[in-house]
């Protein structure tokens, strides 16, 4: 169904400008155009969700709570809730400039809780094992992941699958208890990935793509973890 013009806080002819203008900024960053597509799909449902105000007089609080209530949603996955915060990201810092833009990228949104037959199965301390680094995550790790975030700009990757690698490695090193990264091997990706499909009951495709982001890791930044030794490492 057609959304009326006034639920998007212009008239239709300035829509149209702000759609394509904003598409045009995501494709320059490097995300592929089938993929800009939903990152425009979810500019509109924020547009939709503000009503009648206009996307320029928002504050970061309306983004907030927009991406609060996609976390309460039961068939959104987290990556699904980061892409819609990348692109609201994109759109303020990038598109509008506006002073706060950026402060998105900061955001935590609180996930819905896991329905209970599911926290029954699993111990509470054993089910999020991987969530919420602490923020000393960054300082000990901070050449690691600047390396990481250079190599991958380097290879012109896109600024989704920069954010997703850096993501899942800041999640296996909490749940490696932030150990030295010398001391971290196959093995541990082993019991990570294992513990996503035991205990967090992720499904293939969301283990898949952690394991392409650890070991692809590895392979780029050369200090991570020494992978030779298991079957499990991807092609590059």
């Amino acid at each position: 169904m057609e959304t009326n013009e006034e639920s998007y806080g212009c008239g239709r002819s300035v829509k149209a400008l702000v759609w394509a203008g904003y598409k045009e900024t995501v494709i320059r960053k490097g995300i592929p155009e089938k993929t800009a597509l939903w990152y425009l799909n979810w500019l509109k449902q924020f547009a939709r969700f503000i009503r009648n105000r206009e996307l320029s007089q928002c504050v970061i609080t309306d983004v907030e709570k927009f991406l609060s209530q996609l976390s309460d949603k039961n068939n959104l996955e987290t990556w699904q809730i980061e892409q819609a915060k990348n692109s609201l990201l994109l759109f303020y810092k990038e598109y509008l400039n506006v002073p706060w833009g950026s402060r998105i990228e900061g955001l935590v949104i609180k996930k819905a809780d896991p329905p209970k037959a599911f926290l029954k199965e699993c111990p509470e301390n054993e089910l999020f094992r991987d969530e919420s680094p602490p923020k000393e995550l960054t300082t000990i790790y901070r050449n690691l992941l600047e390396k990481l975030r250079t190599e991958i700009r380097v290879r012109h990757y896109s600024v989704r699958t920069e954010q997703t690698y850096e993501q899942w490695v800041r999640r296996f090193l909490f749940f490696s208890k932030m150990r030295p990264v010398a001391e971290l091997s196959a093995g541990e990706v082993r019991v990570y990935l294992e513990y996503l499909a035991t205990k967090r009951k992720v499904s293939a495709s969301t283990q898949n793509q952690a394991l392409n982001a650890l070991v692809r890791t590895a392979m780029i930044s050369g200090q991570f973890m020494n992978c030779s030794d298991t079957p499990m490492c991807l092609q590059p």
